[in-house]
């Protein structure tokens, strides 16, 4: 039971981490769109 509640726990502090990253890695690639649009053009 014990372990079951910390092994859903940790799903659930992963799925926020991933979200979060993705999130940021958005923001970041928004960001500097531009930037790599000049780049490659």
């Amino acid at each position: 039971m014990m372990s079951g509640k910390h092994t859903n726990k940790g799903i659930e502090r992963f799925a926020v981490f991933s979200y979060g990253v993705k999130l940021e890695a958005q923001i970041l690639m928004e960001a500097s769109g531009f930037g790599f649009v000049d780049l490659f053009t």
